[in-house]
């Protein structure tokens, strides 16, 4: 064999290595990630479910009859598209 011919041997060996160092290292990540966004997604989860009920408590709780009438107009609009 020719030392090009080792040499290209080599080079190509080396192309192959290099992709699987980086298969190695999307696998690292991935189960890198796999640990750290169970925890991320909670605490985001926890901090909009915080945000909303903070936003419920400033609104408050419509009365009774408010939400009565706007049933019975809901139900008036909807009776009066379907005759259409």
């Amino acid at each position: 064999m020719t030392d090009v011919g080792k040499g290209g041997g080599l080079f190509g060996a080396t192309g192959i290595i290099g992709l699987l160092v980086l298969q190695a290292l999307t696998a690292t990540c991935i189960a890198a990630l796999a640990l750290v966004l169970p925890a991320a997604l909670g605490i985001a989860a926890g901090g909009t479910a915080l945000a909303g009920k903070k936003q419920i408590a400033q609104v408050g709780t419509p009365a009774r009859e408010q939400t009565i009438d706007s049933g019975k107009a809901d139900l008036a609009e909807m009776k009066e598209k379907a005759h259409r």
